[in-house]
């Protein structure tokens, strides 16, 4: 492939994109690519308008997706790479932004974050950085390394991304301590978290367990999702429920890999080194804030259809960071 006008090498060179030793050059485009719409996006921020208006969501998509057809011009052979709905690819990308904090939606406007620096073994990550600052990128993250510079007021990487800290051990057993059981006699379906893999049939099953094993039951009703803790010992339900705060949105899966780690059954995610980069296979969907993290500092495997959050590639440094940080809790990890 032609780079014209090396606009593409330049860009990495920027924000120290590496390629992967066995990587092929679509792949390492392609990231370039992603990482450059994600900073442009973050850059319209600071853009003022014709209007004077500050920014908002759809000047901040649309500088996305007007770039993005702007090097697909430059470079058609990438086209096949990235799939032609642009608002998709810019949808995306705020979505990664909003969810790990890296931009806040305000009535009528985008806003960036106040600065807030969170260290690692090798990096330090940047939130709220400005556009004119020396960075270095991994997916849609901002990061430099340690040894660059030291800077006051850091905090952990937990703390930043309001990771959970206590391992997975000690979380069921206080879940599990605190409950208040009863027998449930109602009509209702109930969905049962699955123990045992295959988990590509799905995170939950008809059937519950029936050896007295504590582990997580829903009940789903239009417009609500109720979570419980559950017993089944021949044909008796114990249940008790949990807390909304605990279990919305995806927050259930805090309680569930817990759960899943306690019985031993958690699968581990795999990864693969190539040089500079690392291919993540994600085994079992970590929640909400991890996962945001994951997503905010690796690139999808592909552009096409989102989201893809099971195969992701990401900085050999960003991930040791990460690995590090996710395994005092439980988290597994294994190379392949």
């Amino acid at each position: 492939m032609t780079d014209y006008f090396s606009l593409l090498d330049s860009i990495s060179k920027e924000f120290y994109i590496k390629r992967g030793i066995q990587e092929s050059e679509s792949s390492w485009m392609s990231r370039v690519i992603y990482s450059f719409l994600g900073q442009t996006g973050y850059s319209s921020l600071w853009d003022i308008q014709e209007d004077l208006q500050p920014a908002s969501i759809t000047h901040f998509k649309r500088r996305i997706e007007s770039t993005l057809e702007s090097l697909l011009d430059i470079y058609p052979e990438m086209i096949s790479a990235f799939s032609l709905e642009y608002e998709q690819q810019s949808s995306e990308i705020f979505r990664v932004f909003k969810e790990s904090g890296t931009v806040y939606h305000q009535p009528n406007r985008l806003v960036a974050p106040q600065r807030k620096v969170g260290v690692g073994i090798n990096n330090i990550y940047l939130r709220g950085n400005t556009i004119s600052e020396k960075r270095y990128v991994s997916g849609l993250g901002c990061y430099y390394p340690v040894q660059q510079e030291a800077e006051n007021k850091r905090v952990s990487l937990s703390e930043m991304f309001l990771l959970q800290k206590q391992p997975f051990f000690d979380t069921w057993k206080g879940i599990v301590s605190q409950a208040h059981w009863s027998e449930y006699s109602g009509v209702t379906a109930f969905q049962y978290l699955r123990l045992k893999p295959p988990f590509g049939y799905g995170y939950w099953k008809d059937t519950p367990d029936l050896d007295d094993t504590v582990s997580l039951a829903r009940r789903v009703v239009p417009g609500a999702t109720t979570y419980y803790l559950y017993r089944a010992v021949k044909e008796r339900m114990l249940v008790s429920q949990l807390p909304a705060w605990m279990t919305t949105e995806y927050d259930y899966r805090r309680l569930s890999n817990a759960c899943l780690y306690t019985q031993k059954t958690l699968p581990p995610s795999t990864y693969s080194i190539d040089g500079d980069v690392v291919y993540l296979h994600i085994a079992y969907l970590y929640p909400p804030e991890e996962l945001n993290l994951i997503r905010l500092y690796s690139w999808p495997n592909a552009y096409i259809d989102y989201p893809n959050d099971f195969r992701r590639i990401m900085s050999t440094s960003v991930f040791e960071d990460i690995k590090s940080t996710f395994e005092t809790t439980g988290y597994q990890f294994v190379e392949e």
